[in-house]
């Protein structure tokens, strides 16, 4: 079970240092139309629950290496969250959930993690379907409704692609959102 009230101090902490969204977090290694890091959805999300210790302790070898602040906010390489997901996490209903994970599948019938988010209907009354978030990697902090974020994501999935083996594996329509509860 997560401590409220520290979930909502990091919150407040990114909403009124929105700078941190766009922090240089070094050179990336491979070329993949980026020249630097910056804090993602992913790194929002284990900063807002104070669980970077775990990523750390996590075997990240053959990933690429997760980056972080000295404050600990930072990126973190999507298949290192899936297995946070799978490792640290329950899958559970909306109302045990602290996390909010949206999937898309490859052509080739491999789900890929798209975005996190932690759910957060405690922080609103009457509105149950907000998260708070950072829109992609180096994008603002955010609360947005989960469905809105699903239809958006919908729309764009079509149009992502992976490059495996010099061939490009398009994604199938479509987005799957799972809740999880930290173990």
């Amino acid at each position: 079970m997560i401590n409220k009230q520290n979930v909502r101090d990091r919150i407040e902490y990114l909403l009124n240092n929105s700078d941190l969204a766009t922090a240089d977090l070094g050179k990336r290694e491979r070329n993949d139309g980026r020249k630097s890091y910056h804090p993602n959805c992913h790194g929002t999300v284990i900063f807002s629950l104070q669980k970077e210790g775990i990523i750390n302790l996590m075997n990240t070898e053959g990933y690429r290496t997760p980056k972080f602040l000295q404050n600990g906010l930072g990126w973190i390489d999507g298949l290192i969250m899936a297995n946070f997901l799978r490792e640290y996490c329950t899958e559970t209903k909306p109302d045990n959930s602290e996390i909010v994970s949206f999937w898309a599948e490859r052509k080739d019938n491999i789900p890929v993690l798209q975005h996190t988010g932690i759910f957060v209907p405690w922080m609103f009354e009457g509105n149950q379907e907000q998260i708070f978030n950072q829109l992609n990697t180096g994008g603002k902090f955010c609360f947005i409704n989960i469905n809105e974020y699903k239809t958006g994501l919908e729309r764009e999935v079509p149009e992502m692609g992976f490059i495996i083996n010099n061939s490009v594996i398009r994604m199938k329509p479509g987005v799957r959102i799972n809740y999880h509860c930290i173990k």
